[in-house]
């Protein structure tokens, strides 16, 4: 049965055929009704119909189910809802009615409860775009944009303008009546508002970038404004961030839906990245999947080891190691394999193996990946290297790289800094040096680089200028690792804190630390 708020005395049911998705009914709730606890049917469905209201925040859980979606009341997909310990987080797009489409294993219990937030008020906005300048001389003289969102159809967004020998002005643009609209992941490492021009459909944002900017983004359009703590707020924004409908190039290509894409920009003078596309002549290396336990995380997780081609015919001092955090991550958001083919093919780096170790959730990330203990330390080196060498796999600690973006970079620093004895190759992509235990002001790791003896580990470091913080902190990281005279490299790119840029660096940071 369906377990209601008090508030329902009644509610119809609506037969509503969603193509296989769901069962043949779907009841119809007021918003006083916020959870729901029912078994699902014999095909292992069940939706249920809500009515939302344009820019509501709706936040909420559910359990014992292996997907949940919702469908606007067109039949049409709209979104998969999912998070950390299955919790949700959305925000509506216009005044309609909206199917929560559950499933999972026949008759299986399950638990979907939500909430909508309480919202504030939004908040105040400037102009550098010559082609922006233009057009609010235009909307003077005839009130319409028709002909620059014309043009911009054609030429796709940002919309990109001179500004001097190393820098372009670029506008990020969307169309239509909102409430308000952000950048999630801004050139300025926040998450920027765009503006609306007066009395015109046209929202914008500016920034004066590099000519060499290679940036990933999404933006999120009617941000629920709501007076709660700022990580709630973000992920507000999150719950709402998508690709720009205006921009034609999309990353993954097979996102489940547009919150799952981002949208990104290349511009002409970014440098290339190695390998990323697939070469017909490539040497192809073997893949495989392996469950590994931890007594030290107390938990279980897949693992995908690449072997590079014939490296079974190679001396086991010959071959190299590279174990890789965010393995999942890696394998979906970037062609991980394909570089790694081409790096070999092109003796960019002798024979390797690499380990791609995958995450469970975000949660369980942000608890093993930073150094509040030293289990993950101890489990890659008093568990996960023995494993490996049941498996056939050995290298010497001079060809053993650890490396990770974001958290996956703190961790691998770390890592190294304890156990140098077995990895002495760090890559670190967009580390979290900014990082610190409770009760600390961070950047807690480059004290401790900063306090102890140097050690023989050698570094790849790579921060994008669009990073905010967590460029300076890297910035202190590197000024330490010079000061205490460890041998590195250090690059930064005219880049976010994304997948999109850290393929090309991960390619980069191999032959760096590989060919020494």
């Amino acid at each position: 049965m369906i377990k209601l708020s008090p508030y329902l005395t009644a509610f119809c049911l609506l037969i509503i055929p969603l193509v296989n998705q769901a069962s043949e009914y779907c009841p119809f709730l007021t918003k006083k009704d916020t959870m729901i606890k029912q078994h699902l049917d014999k095909n292992g469905s069940f939706c249920v119909t809500l009515f939302f209201k344009q820019g509501e925040l709706i936040k909420g859980t559910f359990d014992s189910l292996t997907k949940l979606d919702v469908y606007t009341d067109k039949k049409e997909h709209w979104r998969q809802l999912s998070g950390a310990g299955n919790s949700f987080m959305f925000s509506v797009p216009q005044d309609s009615n909206y199917w929560l489409v559950a499933k999972g294993d026949p008759n299986q219990l399950f638990n979907i409860d939500w909430q909508i937030i309480p919202q504030g008020k939004p908040i105040p906005y400037t102009l550098i775009s010559p082609e922006l300048i233009r057009l609010r001389e235009q909307l003077l003289l005839n009130n319409s944009s028709e002909i620059f969102w014309q043009k911009i159809g054609k030429n796709g967004t940002p919309l990109i303008e001179p500004y001097d020998e190393h820098h372009v002005i670029m506008t990020f643009l969307w169309r239509g009546e909102l409430q308000n609209i952000k950048i999630f992941g801004s050139p300025t490492g926040d998450h920027d508002e765009l503006y609306n021009l007066e009395n015109s459909d046209v929202w914008f944002r500016s920034y004066v970038v590099p000519k060499t900017t290679r940036y990933s983004y999404q933006l999120a359009p009617n941000i629920p404004i709501t007076a709660q703590s700022l990580s709630e707020q973000r992920r507000a924004i999150i719950a709402t961030a998508q690709q720009d409908p205006l921009n034609p190039n999309v990353y993954p290509i097979d996102g489940i839906d547009k919150f799952h894409r981002s949208s990104y920009i290349v511009l002409p003078d970014a440098p290339a990245q190695f390998g990323i596309k697939p070469e017909s002549d490539s040497l192809k290396g073997t893949i495989s999947k392996h469950q590994f336990n931890s007594k030290y995380l107390n938990n279980s997780r897949d693992i995908t080891i690449y072997k590079s081609f014939e490296i079974e015919n190679k001396l086991k001092s010959e071959v190299n190691l590279v174990i890789l955090f965010d393995g999942k991550q890696y394998q979906q958001k970037t062609p991980i394999i394909t570089i790694m083919d081409n790096l070999i093919t092109h003796k960019k780096i002798g024979p390797t193996i690499l380990v791609m170790i995958d995450t469970l959730d975000s949660n369980t990330r942000s608890k093993e990946l930073p150094p509040n203990t030293t289990d993950m330390a101890d489990c890659l080196a008093k568990e996960l290297l023995p494993w490996l060498q049941q498996q056939g796999i050995w290298a010497t600690p001079q060809k053993t790289v650890i490396a990770g973006s974001s958290f996956g970079g703190l961790a691998s620093a770390y890592i190294a800094f304890k156990y140098p004895q077995y990895f002495q190759n760090v890559l670190s992509l967009s580390g979290s040096y900014w990082w610190g235990p409770l009760n600390h002001e961070g950047e807690w790791l480059s004290h401790q680089f900063a306090i102890q003896p140097t050690q023989a580990i050698h570094f790849y470091l790579n921060a994008g200028l669009f990073e905010g913080n967590l460029l300076i902190s890297n910035r202190h990281f590197r000024d330490i690792l010079d000061a205490k005279g460890y041998k590195y490299y250090y690059h930064e790119t005219a880049s976010g804190h994304d997948y999109l840029h850290w393929q090309g660096e991960f390619a980069n940071g191999l032959q760096f630390l590989l060919n020494q």
